[in-house]
Formats: structure tokens, sequence, C-alpha cells
């Protein structure tokens, strides 16, 4: 319920924010809103990441507004969305903005205690205390799995790079179909023909569905052992799977 009233409301508050400051900075000069709208389209099509400043920016944008005085006094009598008394008077929207940004804030640090944002730490645990740090270990995806290798203080083969790494190199990463991981295993075992067994760590939607722990799967030339499953986490992203993968050697 509360990731969906945070989600709702993010979706809300970005709407508005890029209006309110395209409506701020067209008073100021209509090309402004133009060349705003412009970076910020460019600049969505080269990243997903969801980006927190454009609160920011409607605040400075409208301070930068108010404070030239002479064009206040020029635009006395022109009324707009944020004149006073109107709906969307800024001051009035700005302590909705900020008295939701609060109970959303309250919310989330209670949450922490509850439940931890990552299963991280609990997953790099559990394989140290089976001692199983030293074992290789096939990971993906690693933008996600990064968490564990930070904890173990190790890399991990991930097929995102060809190869190790213990975070996201976005230069030299090429994005996989996580229905193939097990495909991406073989290669792995390919390449390095002496090992016939390692451990296979996955993030939450690269796991293997309806494999439980204890359960086995057998795929070509390997056999996949389940593990354990760290799902205490309030993030789907931050839940991990450990399987063993065995090499079928006839």
């Amino acid at each position: 319920f509360w990731g969906t009233c945070v989600l709702f409301w993010d979706m809300f508050e970005t709407f508005w924010i890029h209006c309110g400051t395209c409506l701020i900075l067209s008073g100021k000069n209509p090309r402004k809103c133009l060349e705003f709208m412009e970076i910020q389209e460019n600049k969505e099509k080269s990243q997903s990441i969801q980006e927190k400043h454009y609160f920011l920016i409607i605040i400075s944008s409208t301070w930068l507004a108010l404070s030239n005085q002479d064009q206040q006094l020029r635009s006395s009598n022109y009324q707009n969305l944020f004149t006073k008394g109107n709906l969307f008077y800024f001051p009035r929207l700005l302590n909705i903005c900020l008295t939701i940004h609060m109970v959303v804030g309250i919310h989330m640090v209670f949450n922490d205690f509850r439940l931890p944002y990552s299963s991280g730490k609990e997953t790099a645990q559990y394989i140290q205390t089976k001692g199983w740090q030293d074992s290789p270990i096939f990971a993906t995806r690693d933008v996600e799995v990064a968490t564990v290798s930070g904890y173990l203080d190790r890399e991990f083969y991930v097929p995102e790079l060809k190869g190790f790494g213990s975070y996201a190199q976005w230069a030299n990463r090429v994005t996989l179909d996580r229905t193939k991981t097990l495909d991406e295993v073989q290669v792995y075992l390919d390449r390095f023909p002496k090992v016939n067994k390692l451990l296979l760590l996955l993030s939450n939607r690269s796991s293997i569905k309806n494999l439980q722990p204890g359960e086995s799967l057998y795929v070509d030339k390997i056999r996949v052992i389940a593990d354990s499953k760290f799902e205490n986490s309030f993030h789907d992203s931050e839940k991990f799977y450990i399987y063993w993968v065995e090499r079928i050697v006839d």
C-alpha cells in the first residue's frame, strides 16, 4: 500500500514540477521553457535513473523569478497559477509537497528498523558462514549483486562484463536477457574448463522460478541445485537466491 502511494506521488510530483518550472521559465523567456524540455528529453533517453533534482529546480526557479523586483512591478496585474488566491498558489503547493515528503520520510525511517533495505548483507554472511567465499561465483544482474560483492570484498564473474567485477561498469557492460542466464553459465564453464562446480548468485528477477531450496534442475550439460533464498528486503531487486551449478561429465 505504502509503495503504491509513494509511486503515485512521485509521478504526480514530477509532472507538476515539470509544468511549474516551464511556466516560471516561460514567464522570463519562452525559449528557456523549450530548452529545458529538450535537455530533459535527451537526458531521459540516455538513462533510466530516477532524478530528484526537479524539486530543487522548481524552488530555485521560483526564487529567481520572485527576486526580480522590476519584473514583479511590471507584471503586478498579471495572473497565473501561482498568484495568491489561486488553486496552485506556490507557498501552499510547496507546503503540501514538503508535508508529504516529511510523512513519507518518517515512514521510511521506521520501516528501516522493521525491514532491511537489502538482503545483501544477510546473503554475504551466509556465504561466509558456509565457507564458500573463495569458491567460483557467477552472479547476475551486476547492478544488483554488487551489494553482496561489497560485503564479501571480492569480485564475481558477471556476464554483463564478460569477466570479473565488483560493481556495474556502465561504459563496458552489455544488457542481457535474464531468461538466458543458464546459457551464460554454460558459456562460463566452456571458457573455464577446469571449473566443475560454481556458486550461482542471482537477484530476484534473474532467479529460477519454481525452483525451491533442495530441488534440482538439469539443463543441457549442467545440473542446478537450489540452496537458499534471501527475501527479507524492502526492495524486490535486493532479494537474492543462491544455487550450486555442477558440470555433468559423461
